[in-house]
Formats: structure tokens, sequence, C-alpha cells
């Protein structure tokens, strides 16, 4: 049987696991979607992006389904720059972005979220740059895609009933402007 012999030598410890819940700090799983997006289908799936985002889809419990999918995720545009930075003769840096441009349609194609922007970017540093292999360097940008697409499936979990429909009720409520009429 174990005895706890001296009491003040956990007090660190949970000093310091009390200062960090008080922060805010939570442990972020695996995220989710709510059951408000539970059946999508990812629009525009000929970009090798498709596969990385609907797995992320997946694993945050959405069915992808393209035969009645009640919301589409349409992507409309994935650009990628690397710029790149000598730092010494044989140290190089690579400034890798990528941008997602994507909105969000109902199953009748209307608009629900216009064009939104991601960006994500990752710095990678080779310190061989004339051997650097061409495989490193896919190897971080598909680190980078993996990161946008989760960042799309963060800002979709994000979304509730309501800010599915808000477009809709701004198109359907008249807006009537009062004019000053004078003699």
């Amino acid at each position: 049987m174990y005895t706890l012999r001296n009491p003040l030598m956990w007090l660190p410890s949970a000093t310091l696991v009390l200062m960090i819940s008080a922060c805010g700090f939570q442990l972020r799983g695996a995220a989710t979607l709510g059951p408000v997006l539970h059946r999508l289908a990812v629009a525009d799936d000929d970009m090798p992006f498709i596969s990385q985002l609907e797995n992320a889809l997946r694993q945050a419990g959405t069915s992808i389904n393209t035969s009645n999918p009640d919301y589409f995720l349409r992507v409309l545009a994935l650009e990628q720059d690397n710029r790149n930075d000598s730092l010494s003769e044989n140290r190089e840096e690579i400034e890798m972005t990528a941008r997602l441009r994507w909105q969000l349609e109902d199953a009748r194609g209307q608009i629900l979220l216009p064009q939104q922007q991601l960006e994500r970017r990752s710095h990678t540093s080779i310190s061989d740059r004339y051997n650097a292999s061409a495989l490193e360097q896919e190897t971080a940008q598909q680190a980078l895609l993996q990161e946008l697409a989760r960042a799309l499936v963060d800002r979709l979990g994000a979304l509730e009933e309501a800010d599915l429909h808000k477009e809709e009720e701004q198109k359907e409520t008249p807006h009537f402007h009062a004019q000053d009429v004078s003699d």
C-alpha cells in the first residue's frame, strides 16, 4: 500500500494545475461537427486537397454524402505560395502559405455562408539547401494542407443552425427606407 509521506511534495503540481485551468486552458480532442452538418458533400473534388478535407470531416463525425446531402461545402480556390530565404551558404528557410477560399450552400444551391477565406503559414528550415530533397518540402506542404483542413473543420464546427439560416432570412426580409416628404 502506497502512503503519502510528504503532502508538500504535491503542492507545486497542484498549484500548476490550478493556474492552468484558471486561465482557461483545455485539452482539445478531435474537432466534432454537430448534427447541423452531419450530411455534407464537398464540391469540386478534382483537387488532391479534397481527400485530406474529407478525411478531416469524417474524423469529425460527418457523413460525406454525395447522393443526397443537406449541404455542399464548395471549395472555390486553393492557393499555395513558397518563399525561400537563404540564411547562410548551406542553410535555407522556406515559408509556405496556403490560402483556401470556400463557401457553404444548401441542397438547392443557395449560398448560406458567402465566400470565406482561411490562411495558414509554415516555416521550414533546411540545413543543406543544395541536397534538400523534394520529399522534405512535399512533406512540409502536406502537413500545412492538413492543418488547413483541420482549421476549416474547426470553423464549420463553430457554426450553429441559426448561422446557416441567417443569409436566407436576410434575403426574405424586405427592407424599407423611410423618406422625408416635405411640401
